[in-house]
């Protein structure tokens, strides 16, 4: 568990992610409209993922609708099981 562990995401990764929050239509002043978290928060967290895919803890890009195109398999995605 991050909060208890205090592992946190690098400097350069929270970054990364609070600029792509900044710029998410679904975001609600600090919070983002979709889970309610405080974007500041939520960033910080190692293992946190933004709900829609724009960033994770894996390796993932955003393409030009501003869906992330994960390099990684998805868990709950059935037909990615291995």
């Amino acid at each position: 568990m991050d909060v208890l562990g205090n592992n946190k995401a690098s400097l350069s990764e929270r970054e990364r992610r609070i600029n792509i929050c900044r710029q998410c239509p679904d975001r609600n002043h600090d919070r983002c409209g979709l889970c309610g978290c405080f974007i500041k928060t939520k960033t910080i967290l190692a293992s946190s993922e933004c709900p829609v895919g724009k960033w994770s803890t894996g390796k993932s890009s955003v393409d030009d609708t501003g869906r992330a195109e994960k390099d990684e398999k998805r868990a709950d995605d059935p037909s990615q099981r291995v």
